[in-house]
């Protein structure tokens, strides 16, 4: 989580852009720990885009002024609170049904989040169902894990799409998966989505809203990364997804479980809704004009 603070190369990049360029404001992502230190060394604002999983709770803010505090004294400054993750505002594409406590920002812009729409597929975007693990290999290419997952799903009589990011176990999926399972390395979620009925995935945000913009349930299989295990665990809150483990049963459970549970849908519904009255990227413009 943390991983950027100990790579001061990022800060002295930025710090040489900043100069050089000398923006009237600095969006930076939440993981991202350079942009705020670069803002207050040059007098600049900077705002927060979150990465749309519910935000990190008050504890791990207290940590990573811990962690920052070597990144800030690079630069002759004292750790700002949070390290100054939310000073200026925060622009938050997390619906408010899977946001777990107070954000801990004073200024807070919800944001509609937005999925890569490209490469329409005839094929894959008839689905019923979407397995997908992301884009890092070590979970997006863990075959028996993405098997099992199209497996559950064929089970029920899904027309299942899963991605991976290698072009061999996207075919070894489609071969094994008795015509009902289409192996890809890559879909557009919003063109796969529209008649979806489930999807299973890692817990990303990515994935997790544009599913529920389309008001389709989950299940989880949570990889252990900090903002996946919030992401699980507010949507198992929710309602809106099963949290399934990694091996076969779970994933077969938790795929019953909401297919054959109606609430599960409605309850990702309640989100689509929440998600749609969001407003748009652009119509937030003024008020990032407001902070510089």
């Amino acid at each position: 989580m943390f991983t950027q603070i100990l790579a001061p190369t990022v800060l002295a990049d930025l710090l040489r852009l900043v100069e050089d360029w000398r923006p009237d404001l600095i969006v930076h992502e939440e993981g991202e720990y350079a942009g705020p230190v670069a803002g207050a060394h040059a007098g600049i604002p900077w705002v927060t885009h979150a990465w749309g999983s519910p935000l990190r709770p008050v504890e791990e803010l207290v940590s990573l002024e811990e962690h920052a505090v070597g990144l800030w004294s690079s630069v002759g400054l004292e750790v700002m609170s949070g390290s100054g993750l939310y000073r200026y505002g925060l622009l938050n594409p997390c619906p408010a049904m899977l946001q777990v406590g107070a954000p801990g920002a004073s200024v807070v812009w919800p944001v509609r989040p937005a999925p890569l729409s490209d490469r329409s597929d005839a094929e894959a975007d008839t689905a019923d169902a979407y397995v997908g693990f992301g884009t890092v290999p070590l979970f997006a290419d863990d075959f028996d894990v993405l098997a099992a997952a199209a497996r559950s799903c064929a089970a029920r009589g899904l027309r299942t799409v899963v991605t991976t990011t290698n072009d061999e176990i996207a075919a070894r999926l489609s071969d094994e998966g008795g015509g009902r399972v289409l192996g890809r390395t890559f879909v557009s979620l919003p063109a796969v989505l529209q008649k979806c009925r489930v999807v299973v995935c890692h817990g990303g945000a990515g994935t997790v809203l544009a599913a529920l913009e389309r008001g389709v349930p989950l299940v989880i299989v949570s990889k252990g990364t900090p903002s996946q295990v919030r992401m699980a665990e507010a949507c198992a809150e929710a309602g809106v997804a099963a949290v399934a483990g990694t091996d076969a049963d779970s994933i077969e459970t938790a795929v019953n479980l909401v297919l054959d549970t109606p609430t599960f849908r409605q309850r990702a519904g309640v989100v689509a809704e929440q998600i749609s009255a969001m407003p748009e990227p652009a119509a937030l413009i003024s008020d990032l004009e407001a902070v510089v």
